[in-house]
């Protein structure tokens, strides 16, 4: 609690004669004076712009901020002190100055600008990719607040004002992986050479763009695996999609019997079932690669043309 700071000072000065000698004038506290209070406003602050390395790194995003003014009388609101951090790390600071008027126990909504660059520090662009795929970006406001009531000014100290965590107005969404049968084949680059060619329209249904990347993806045809390979990256705009080709080179030499009974029979046109398994990534930002949940997984069957 703030106890009246200058009404204490003033009170000592106005150890006064009043209109009749030796009649004395004290002024004391009557109340207690306690600070505002402070508060995130939910889904109301978020990430407006970010430009990741390579293209500015630059960020910008509003604080919604909720005060509250817990006193029985009414105060004026005269200006913040501020510093705003993100991921621990310090972004920006400023100076607001918004002269509101708070009731008794009332509460009036405020907006902090953050416009910052974002020096190359591994963690902080880390934990802002982050948030475009749905991990909330922690962040701090802090500072000094300075209010006034009944013609007296007050001052807080330094302190922690808001703690909360914040995503873009959009996040990325994974991608939608789609068989192409028509497309998908088996042949023979050269007698002895065979390719399993299997086809797939991948689509990005979300609002930021990013790079598709596949590990150690796996083809098993008629059950028995035949070959791996790694994919990407495949640009994925906001929205867009690609196709994507998987190209195969079984070595006959390394198959089982089942393995080469299954490349036999798709490349004399008997529908066979195949299956690719692998993980999936997808790159946001330029900065930070996140698993695809269920990674990439395509069942069907293909044959010769």
């Amino acid at each position: 609690m703030l106890r009246l700071p200058l009404l204490i000072a003033t009170a000592v000065l106005f150890l006064l004669t009043a209109c009749a000698p030796g009649a004395e004038v004290r002024a004391r506290p009557t109340v207690d004076v306690a600070p505002l209070a402070f508060e995130a406003v939910p889904g109301r602050t978020r990430l407006e712009r970010f430009d990741p390395p390579g293209a500015g790194e630059r960020l910008q995003l509003e604080l919604a901020v909720l005060a509250r003014n817990p006193n029985p009388f009414g105060v004026r609101l005269d200006r913040f002190d501020y510093r705003v951090s993100l991921a621990g790390s310090q972004v920006a600071e400023g100076t607001l100055e918004p002269g509101a008027w708070l009731d008794a126990e009332g509460s009036v909504p405020l907006s902090f600008p953050v416009d910052a660059s974002l020096p190359p520090r591994r963690p902080l662009l880390t934990a802002v990719a982050r948030a475009f795929t749905g991990e909330p970006l922690p962040y701090r406001l802090e500072g000094r607040v300075r209010f006034s009531a009944a013609g007296f000014a007050f001052e807080t100290r330094d302190a922690v004002l808001v703690e909360d965590g914040l995503l873009p107005r959009e996040t990325a969404a994974p991608p939608s992986v789609r068989f192409e049968r028509d497309d998908s084949r088996v042949f023979e680059v050269r007698p002895g050479v065979p390719v399993v060619q299997i086809v797939a329209t991948v689509r990005n249904p979300g609002e930021i763009g990013y790079f598709l990347n596949g590990k150690d993806v796996v083809l098993s045809l008629g059950g028995r695996p035949l070959g791996r390979l790694d994919v990407g990256p495949v640009p994925l705009p906001a929205g867009g999609e690609r196709r994507l080709d998987l190209l195969f080179y079984p070595d006959p030499s390394l198959l089982d019997e089942p393995g080469r009974r299954a490349v036999a029979a798709a490349l004399s046109g008997v529908p066979t079932g195949f299956s690719v398994r692998g993980e999936l990534a997808m790159d946001v930002l330029g900065v930070e690669s996140f698993a695809v949940p269920g990674g990439l997984a395509l069942d069907g069957f293909v044959d010769a043309d």
